[in-house]
């Protein structure tokens, strides 16, 4: 009782939040979930969330750019394809790619310290001065297209094909209902989708940077 309670005063005083911003014409309000049959009407009624847009999986294009931003800042070797990477991952979301990405850099890590616990055992058989701090060569300066196919074979997709016939059959039950249907909704939905792709590919960069 106490958590059902908590939730309902939750979803209120944001239901009032909302209310209090129609003052203020440059303040969005975007929220978004994956289990859309369960959303309050209330929440959806005009002057909140009224603009229902629907983002699907990202297309290869998606995936290619989605790839590109995690690896930004990750040294990869020329042999690295990754449209082919992206052309092999249909049905791939934004995380199922980063745990791609992710992957292959916890391999190439993990390759790295092998050579260098290798190095020190042979640098102490060889009777060499342990205590002279030398910077060696990086013995995996970059990710290789081995490391992504070791990464591929352990990758499975998150979102089934039942829950995207869900979510579409949500979408354009949505669409039917009426807020979709004029062209100024479309407008705005449209540009709700590109902007909501914008932030999808910011976060996800901002991701890989806290993990590197």
């Amino acid at each position: 009782m106490f958590f059902v309670l908590a939730f309902q005063n939750i979803r209120t005083d944001r239901i009032a939040e909302m209310d209090g911003m129609t003052s203020k014409k440059n303040v969005f309000v975007i929220a978004a979930t994956n289990r859309p049959e369960q959303l309050d009407p209330a929440l959806c009624r005009p002057g909140r969330l009224d603009t229902l847009v629907y983002v699907p999986l990202p297309d290869e294009e998606g995936r290619l750019s989605i790839l590109s931003a995690q690896l930004r800042k990750t040294p990869v070797a020329g042999d690295v394809d990754l449209k082919f990477i992206a052309s092999k991952t249909h049905g791939f979301s934004g995380a199922d790619l980063g745990f791609i990405t992710q992957r292959a850099v916890k391999i190439a890590i993990k390759e790295a310290i092998t050579a260098d616990i290798t190095r020190t055992k042979e640098r102490e058989a060889a009777g060499d001065d342990m205590d002279v701090d030398e910077e060696g060569e990086d013995p995996v300066p970059e990710l290789t297209k081995r490391h992504f196919e070791e990464a591929m074979q352990m990758a499975r997709r998150s979102v089934g094909d039942v829950e995207i016939r869900r979510y579409e059959a949500f979408a354009q039950q949505m669409k039917n209902a009426g807020p979709g249907a004029s062209s100024s909704s479309q407008l705005v939905a449209l540009m709700a989708r590109r902007l909501l792709a914008t932030m999808i590919s910011a976060l996800v960069a901002m991701t890989m940077d806290r993990n590197v």
